[in-house]
Parts: structure tokens; sequence; C-alpha cells
């Protein structure tokens, strides 16, 4: 018998003699992140000198909410932007920068750039984590973003786990680079986000306050007229966070200077709610009206 058949061997008998107890033991594990499969698991546990299932089963829950407890307080510690503690428990545990997540797709580096944890962004980043194509989106890494998607071009449309294609992302955090990239390379610039806001790339550009961003994507193709979930158009954008460049385009292309969104709000309205003095005088020049 060869090596790898013997190994292989020992991994199927080690697999049927788990009882159920055994098997959650070791399942609890492989979900903690600290093994990558349940023959693994075992064999360490059997080294470990464990014996009985109940004793499987016990060392394994503290094992596991052990790790948990570090994964949360890791994920908070990005949050709440604490650079010290990060790289602290990233001492312990240097998987924590790629591995752990809070909930499925919640990566540290994403919760990072989400947060504006500028500080923990370039420490995970400087730990060399390997990006997914929403990661590399979300910051602006144009090298990261060709690889993935000469690997798997297909994804250049995917949506994230809560909602986001990678031009959402690349035109939120006004990522131009990473942004004309995915276009280039097929991204769908008309996308509706699979969440509450029910936006398009372009209302995030100007949600970002991102004109030239929102500038390429116009010149792409974007849809000048069209409504978030809440009835935003890219004018109610452009007048609440005053990008008089941008309403020069939107004008030149004909979008409704009067829209209203769901508040009954126009776009000259936001504009002097948010004190935007310089919006508010060109939209009332071009027939804007409260």
């Amino acid at each position: 018998m060869s090596r790898h058949s013997a190994k292989r061997a020992r991994s199927h008998v080690i697999s049927v003699r788990l009882d159920d107890e055994m098997l959650q033991a070791v399942d609890l594990l492989v979900r903690a992140g600290l093994f990558q499969s349940r023959s693994e698991a075992a064999s360490q546990l059997i080294k470990a000198g464990v014996q009985a299932s109940g004793e499987w089963l016990r060392q394994a829950q503290e094992i596991a909410d052990s790790v948990q407890k570090m994964k949360q307080a890791f994920m908070e510690a990005v949050k709440q932007k604490d650079v010290q503690t990060v790289s602290l428990l990233l001492e312990q545990d240097g998987r924590l920068a790629a591995d752990y997540a809070e909930q499925p797709g919640d990566t540290p580096l994403l919760l990072a750039v989400y947060y504006g944890a500028e500080e923990v962004k370039e420490l995970l980043l400087a730990r060399g984590v390997r990006l997914n194509l929403f990661e590399a989106a979300a910051v602006g890494d144009v090298k990261a973003l060709e690889k993935l998607l000469a690997d798997a071009p297909w994804q250049v449309n995917a949506y994230s786990h809560d909602g986001w294609t990678p031009l959402h992302l690349a035109s939120f955090f006004g990522r131009e680079d990473a942004a004309r990239l995915l276009l280039g390379r097929g991204a769908d610039v008309r996308a509706v986000s699979r969440n509450r806001m029910e936006n398009t790339p372009l209302h995030a550009a100007l949600a970002g306050g991102h004109g030239g961003t929102a500038l390429m994507l116009l010149d792409s193709g974007a849809d000048a007229e069209a409504a978030d979930s809440a009835g935003w158009t890219p004018w109610h954008h452009a007048a609440a966070h005053g990008l008089p460049h941008v309403a020069e385009r939107l004008l030149k292309s004909g979008a409704d200077v009067n829209s209203r969104n769901r508040q009954g709000v126009t776009p000259l309205g936001l504009a002097l709610q948010k004190r935007q003095t310089e919006m508010a005088a060109l939209l009332q020049a071009h027939g804007g009206t409260e």
C-alpha cells in the first residue's frame, strides 16, 4: 500500500469510529477554523490523549468558545478602529487577519473599510492578506482585481453577502481605477443592489461624494434618473453633497431637476436643507422648485 493510500485509510478509520458526540466535537473545531477537516481535528484530539467521547465534546466546546470570544473581540476592535488591540490579537493568532469572520462575508478587511478604520486597514494589508473580489474592489487594488477576474471573469457582476456588486463598492469608496477596470471587464453599470437600498453604482458614487467616479459612470451609460428605494435620484445626491460638476452633467442628460423622493423632497429642497448654496442657485437657475 502506498503512503498516500495508507493516509487515506487511516482518515477513513478515524471517521468510521467517531460516535455522535465525537462528531459534534470535531465539527465544532472545524467550524471554529482550527482544522480543515474532521479527520485532522480527530487526530489532534487523539494525540492530546482525549479518550471518552464526552470529554471530546467538553474540550472541543471550551476551545471553540475561546476562539469565538477572540474573533468577536478582534472584529469589535476593528470596528472601534483600535489598531493597538487589533495588532495585539494578531500577534496571538495571525489567522484572524484573513480566516475569521463575524458573519459569512464580513471579513476583517471589509469591516475596516466600512468603518473607516484606515490604520487597521493598512495593518491588515501589510500582513499580505489575500483579497477576495469585494475586498479588492473596496480598497481599489487593481492588480488583485485583474488576477481575480482573469481566474473567474463571470464573477464581475457577483453580489456580496450584503448585496453589493464589486462596482458598487469601488464606486462608493471612490476607487476610480478599480471601477474603470470593472467596467472594462463587463460590470453592469446599472446593476441594482440586492439590499434595502436598492441603488445603482451611480447612487453609490454620489453618496460617497465622489463626483469624478460618478462622471465616469455616466460616461459608461449609468441611468441619470434611476431612483433608489428611498426615491433618491442622482439629482438628490448631487444636491445633498454639493457636486455642481455632476449637476451640470445631469442637466445635459435631461434628468428631471424636480424629481421627488419618497418624502416628497426635491433636489432643491435638499440643497437648501444641507446649505449647499451653490447647488441651490444652480438648481433655481434651471427651474428647480421646492
